[in-house]
């Protein structure tokens, strides 16, 4: 029987991939998806028409100190994907048509652990996770954010993390 010594536990590793942009293209960004192979049904894209930011808020449980009336240039809305995943959205989506992404893997420790040359566990390293390691679907995710033509003013992160 194999015993591992060092870093056990009961969670493990993701990477991810959170973003956001106001549509400026919906038909070009329902194409681009399309040919990446998502659905708008996929669980980690969604579409919020003007008015459904509220909506937005209450169902990912998001952070939010914007209201429509104040025209307070300090107001954010804080996007959540997972455990310490956020990304904050600076720009007034309010009354906008957006896009958001929060994708998570799942690839497990294994991924992300470094051992000694003696195969003891060393830690976690998540510094290789670029817009480079992931597959060419979620790639394709990640170019949608960068083309202007489909969205405006998006911004996204991609890293790893504890999952649990």
């Amino acid at each position: 029987m194999k015993r591992r010594n060092g870093f056990v536990s009961n969670s493990s590793s993701s990477s991810f991939f959170i973003g956001y942009g106001i549509i400026k293209d919906r038909q070009k960004l329902s194409r681009e998806l399309m040919n990446a192979g998502y659905s708008l049904d996929d669980y980690e894209i969604k579409i919020y028409e003007v008015g459904e930011f509220d909506k937005a808020i209450e169902d990912n449980n998001w952070d939010s100190t914007w209201r429509p009336e104040d025209n307070d240039p300090t107001d954010r809305l804080i996007i959540h994907a997972g455990n310490d995943i956020t990304l904050e959205c600076k720009e007034n989506i309010y009354d906008k048509e957006f896009f958001v992404v929060t994708v998570n893997n799942d690839e497990g420790d294994g991924q992300f652990a470094v051992y000694d040359m003696h195969g003891e566990f060393i830690d976690l390293v998540y510094s290789s996770v670029t817009e480079d390691y992931f597959g060419e679907q979620q790639r394709a995710l990640i170019n949608i954010f960068k083309d202007d033509t489909i969205l405006e003013k998006a911004e996204y992160k991609v890293g790893a993390e504890r999952n649990g």
